[in-house]
């Protein structure tokens, strides 16, 4: 693993965040960048310590709003020396879900790591959290955590997959992320009165997937619920999961208001860290 990207808001969990991308780090090698997005609606008028045909008062305020977030940063690196990894830091101007996905590909980074408080009920369906976007945007995979997580305490995973169309670029990471973590797998099919088969199907499916894909040290899991997305959250309570794992096709726009996304749901409503990755299709029933 050669760079995690690690948006921060020096909020708690985005400490949290930043801690479990320094153990990542030491774990597997490589670098951690640090980034601050300084959120302003038309940041094409603003350098970063200056401003264009922009009013005084706001070039002082976004200039103020720098220092704070240099000697933050500054804060932040000092409690990470010596500890590793090498840690570099950017701020920017601008909206935070744009940047970070520019970020991504600009610092070319093997993954994402962020911490998310989550949003409920309207504010949910009106404007999603930033880390609902980043993983709808993002090509690498995005974990995100609400609490302090300990890497070498990560033993079992979580897996939520439909198995029948599972593609070759979610296997891949999966196997690599079972591999970095030496993790249980635990693949479940949840079924749900929207999306049922057969408790016979879905065993035989499962064991499909299994032997085709070459995978061990995992078990697979039927798990009934009203909805997929609680189906997932409340296997992982019920089985005391350190992970959730799943992927997701990104839809943005209209389509992702009229299905929206069980992946989004998930991180939203899961205490433990998800670990995600955006696959697009050119065509799905569903976005999972």
């Amino acid at each position: 693993m050669n760079t995690i990207l690690v948006p921060t808001d020096f909020s708690p969990v985005a400490e949290h965040a930043f801690d479990l991308a320094l153990q990542v780090a030491n774990k597997e090698g490589g670098q951690i960048v640090l980034l601050h997005i300084i959120e302003h609606p038309s940041s094409s008028s603003v350098h970063y310590m200056g401003v264009v045909d922009a009013d005084p008062m706001e070039s002082i305020f976004i200039k103020k709003m720098i220092e704070q977030a240099e000697a933050k940063m500054a804060d932040w690196l000092a409690k990470a020396e010596g500890k590793g990894p090498e840690v570099k830091w950017k701020i920017k101007l601008g909206n935070p879900y744009i940047e970070i996905t520019e970020q991504i590909t600009e610092t070319k980074c093997d993954i994402v790591i962020m911490g998310t408080e989550g949003t409920e009920g309207m504010t949910q369906e009106l404007t999603g959290s930033n880390a609902e976007r980043v993983i709808r945007k993002s090509h690498v995979p995005v974990v995100t955590m609400k609490s302090k997580c300990d890497v070498d305490k990560i033993n079992k995973i979580a897996v939520a997959s439909g198995f029948k169309d599972a593609t070759p670029d979610f296997i891949k990471h999966l196997m690599q992320l079972q591999k970095s973590l030496n993790a249980e797998l635990h693949f479940v099919r949840v079924n749900s009165p929207g999306d049922f088969q057969s408790t016979k199907y879905d065993k035989k499916l499962m064991g499909q997937f299994v032997s085709d894909y070459g995978f061990e040290n995992c078990s697979t899991h039927i798990y009934n619920d009203f909805s997929e997305e609680d189906g997932i959250v409340s296997f992982a309570e019920e089985i005391d999961a350190d992970m959730i794992a799943m992927e997701t096709h990104g839809r943005t726009g209209i389509m992702h208001l009229l299905i929206g996304s069980i992946a989004e749901d998930v991180v939203n409503h899961a205490k433990r860290p998800v670990w995600t990755l955006n696959v697009k299709r050119e065509s799905s029933v569903k976005e999972s």
